[in-house]
């Protein structure tokens, strides 16, 4: 279960939690919820691609359903079936990007450790 929920749930919940509104209703097998199905033996899937070969595709996943559309029957991609929806977050009125200067930068992370991350040593008497 943890395996597939770090494949499917946690991708779609964090999106989900940015804002991202149909992430929210994906990521699960459940009522009312958006859900692609790929259906496969873990013992004969394979994949093939390799560094010089990347787009090789992989193998032993018999069944893809998206949308509730099969796309993969028999192991064969079908053609011309393009149920998927885009998937995009709304239009915002005023951007979330703001700068960081220099020196934001330098005094957010560039810091001696306290704390935690330095319990051995003692900054009180550093001279």
């Amino acid at each position: 279960m943890q395996i597939l929920a770090a494949s499917s749930y946690n991708q779609a919940k964090y999106l989900g939690d940015t804002g991202l509104e149909a992430m929210k209703v994906r990521g699960r097998l459940q009522k009312d919820m958006v859900a692609d199905i790929t259906i496969l033996d873990p013992q004969t899937v394979r994949d093939n691609a390799t560094y010089a070969k990347g787009t090789l595709p992989t193998t032993g996943i018999p069944y893809v359903i998206v949308n509730g559309t099969v796309v993969v029957k028999d192991s064969a991609v079908l053609k011309d079936v393009n149920p998927g929806q885009a998937i995009r977050f709304p239009v915002e009125d005023k951007s979330r990007f703001t700068p960081l200067s220099l020196e934001k930068w330098t005094t957010k992370f560039l810091v001696a450790p306290v704390g935690f991350n330095a319990l051995d040593i003692d900054h009180e008497h550093m001279h």
